[in-house]
């Protein structure tokens, strides 16, 4: 994926990843330790710098020294397509914005009083644009930016083999991938043994449709790990690093107790880069309070019109999640579709297709009680453990 990122970025993304892998065990361990050590000689120098990071490290197991190279590419779904089609991630230039508001505003702020109006109304300028922003940051886009970023750096692979064969001499060679994954999800809430939890706002979990990515586009021969890296941008605290060896990823997986989850949330029928409204404006205005000026209030308005048979995107969500509680597979949604799953759940004769052609997606559920009070109950149990239905916190 094509960003505005920088080498200095990418090392620290590489340290941190092994800092987080050394806390680790068994082979994540080992591959963090072998790195940690090759690193204190330094990086060596290959043609084009393909692949993107190449250290001379002790062995992994009992052997020679292994020469690793280690491509990396940065995933999340605040993305856009160009015109050649190649998918652009924005979030770079959105820090930026936030970064420029800081430095042009942290004197003004902390030298007035009250805070000058120019920064308040260049906050909800700011504000304003990041609700934009996170409205146009679908599943789809999400999945899309994978994807590419790995089509267009698994393309290169002969020139990463032939550059790593060049200098490697007498030792073994690895190559790896270090993606680094910015989710930056809602709330999602995950599903899995009969138990549903609430995941921290941010939290990426391991999604099916990333795992098969990696299964049908990696030549396993070629390519002997990756280095999945969640970075939370709101809270770098609670970064995280999953290590695979490419050979039965889900295999390694189950064995690290990391579930892989489907993901069922109302935009999952959502093509890349298409929207889940037809039409958004928003608002926000940020004053000094009347009362006190020592505070300022913020008001935000969101106008949507949703997409066309929104409710028919809620419904196959809910019948792909319930379906997958049947057969025991762990699964990720959103709170909308939860609440729907939780009005449903054990209250479904039979789920009824379109018929019409294009349509056949939608589902509509024949209920066994369709009663006020029945939906009633069940919405004040809902809002009761997880707050208000429908909505993301």
């Amino acid at each position: 994926m094509e960003t505005m990122g920088n080498r200095a970025a990418e090392e620290a993304c590489l340290n941190k990843a092994i800092e987080l892998a050394l806390k680790q065990r068994g082979w994540t361990k080992k591959l963090a330790k072998s790195l940690q050590a090759g690193l204190r000689e330094g990086f060596k120098k290959v043609d084009r710098d393909r692949p993107d990071f190449v250290v001379l490290c002790p062995p992994i197991t009992n052997g020679k020294k292994v020469l690793i190279g280690i491509e990396h590419f940065r995933v999340d779904a605040h993305v856009i397509q160009k015109k050649t089609n190649a998918v652009a991630s924005t979030a770079v230039v959105e820090q930026k914005y936030v970064n420029e508001f800081y430095h042009e505003h942290r004197d003004k702020v902390l030298n007035a009083q009250p805070v000058p109006q120019e920064t308040l109304n260049d906050l909800a300028e700011l504000l304003r644009n990041q609700i934009d922003v996170e409205q146009k940051a679908t599943y789809g886009n999400f999945v899309a930016s994978f994807e590419y970023g790995l089509k267009k750096h698994i393309e290169h692979t002969d020139a990463y083999w032939e550059n790593l064969s060049d200098i490697c001499g007498n030792n073994d060679v690895k190559l790896g991938l270090l993606v680094e994954i910015h989710g930056d999800f809602d709330h999602l809430y995950l599903w899995r043994d009969g138990k549903t939890r609430k995941g921290r706002r941010g939290y990426t979990p391991i999604l099916d449709n990333i795992v098969a990515l990696i299964e049908e586009k990696v030549d396993t021969s070629r390519f002997s790990f990756a280095i999945l890296y969640f970075a939370e941008t709101l809270d770098t605290e609670r970064d995280r690093v999953v290590v695979v060896q490419t050979k039965a990823i889900r295999e390694q997986l189950k064995k690290q107790n990391e579930p892989v989850y489907k993901y069922a949330g109302e935009d999952f029928r959502l093509k890349a880069f298409e929207l889940p409204y037809v039409k958004s404006e928003s608002s926000v205005t940020c004053e000094v309070d009347k009362t006190d000026s020592n505070k300022f209030e913020i008001s935000m308005a969101l106008t949507e019109t949703p997409i066309q048979d929104k409710a028919a995107y809620l419904f196959a969500a809910t019948y792909k999640a319930l379906e997958c509680e049947k057969k025991g597979i762990p699964y990720a949604t959103t709170k909308g579709v939860l609440f729907i799953i939780e009005l449903l759940r054990n209250n479904v004769c039979c789920w009824e297709r379109s018929k019409t052609p294009g349509k056949e997606w939608m589902v509509y559920p024949i209920l066994k009680d369709n009663s006020k009070e029945m939906f009633d109950e069940r919405s004040e149990a809902f809002k009761k453990r997880w707050g208000d239905g429908g909505q993301n916190d």
